[in-house]
């Protein structure tokens, strides 16, 4: 009996009892707190979030000079290639995230931040692109790739239909945006980062006809930038002619809500205009008269 009482005993954070449930809500105020204390850091995706805590070969290449921290990085890339080939997709995203992370990463400069949490004003974003224009053309060209691939990976993974344990399809068309987004910073009108963020924004099911409007907006942007391409043109006709029957579904869907609605209306202004008309003309014919 006495071991049957033991086991039935609420444990310390119990919410059931007055000591768990004050430290359920101690719990709840602190993770808000923390929260707060790193609302930046929450608006990064998880490709530039990765570079604080990266391991392995990308923290070599950060202390080498970019001349030859760049042929190594390549190297990076050139693995996540191979399997990329392959539809490894998630293998590939972690190359391509240490090549990028070689460059651009997040430093923490807070060394107990393990303990206190993950707080914005101690973050400091490195950006190195090099001490020459040469230099910096060269890192520009490279991690616009390494982004654009980057989008490739997650809209296959998300194509696939398929989720990653611990992720959501739609989850990956949002990274596949990002990363987009991120080359596109570098290089506005790159065709292959506005042909990706297109299909990112419309394949999604729950897609709709704004985000219809954004990829023909990409589309035409890509195609005047790269206009010899033909998966942007494909994609640009389809995308019009998958509004064009949006919006004569929804004129059609309006007309048949609405339209007694218009009739009456219409009848109500007709009727305004002739009560106006004549009252003008009676005013007309006193100032004649005056």
């Amino acid at each position: 009996m006495a071991d049957d009482n033991v086991l039935n005993t609420p444990g310390l954070m119990d919410p059931s009892t007055e000591f768990g449930d004050m430290m359920q809500h101690a719990m709840k105020i602190k993770g808000a707190q923390m929260e707060q204390d790193r609302k930046k850091f929450e608006t990064w995706p998880s490709f530039f979030q990765n570079t604080m805590w990266m391991q392995g070969r990308a923290l070599e290449l950060r202390e080498l000079p970019v001349s030859t921290r760049l042929p190594e990085a390549v190297k990076l890339k050139e693995a996540g290639n191979a399997h990329f080939r392959e539809k490894r997709f998630t293998p590939a995203i972690e190359q391509y995230e240490q090549a990028l992370g070689s460059f651009k990463y997040l430093k923490q400069l807070d060394p107990d931040w393990k303990k206190k949490g993950i707080r914005d004003e101690s973050i400091e974003v490195v950006d190195d692109m090099g001490d020459t224009d040469a230099e910096k053309a060269a890192v520009v060209d490279f991690r616009v790739s390494c982004y654009n691939n980057l989008a490739a990976c997650f809209l296959g993974r998300a194509s696939s239909g398929v989720a990653e344990l611990g992720l959501t399809i739609d989850g990956d068309y949002l990274l596949c945006k990002a990363a987009c987004d991120y080359a596109l910073e570098l290089r506005p009108g790159c065709a292959k980062a506005l042909y990706r963020r297109a299909r990112a924004r419309t394949e999604p099911l729950s897609a709709g006809a704004c985000a219809t409007d954004d990829a023909i907006n990409d589309l035409n942007e890509a195609a005047r930038h790269s206009p010899d391409d033909k998966a942007v043109r494909l994609l640009l006709n389809k995308m019009r002619r998958q509004r064009s029957e949006q919006k004569s579904k929804e004129s059609s869907t309006f007309s048949g809500l609405f339209g007694r609605g218009e009739i009456y209306d219409a009848k109500s202004l007709q009727e305004q205009d002739a009560r106006t008309q004549a009252e003008l003309k009676v005013h007309a014919e006193a100032d004649k008269k005056r």
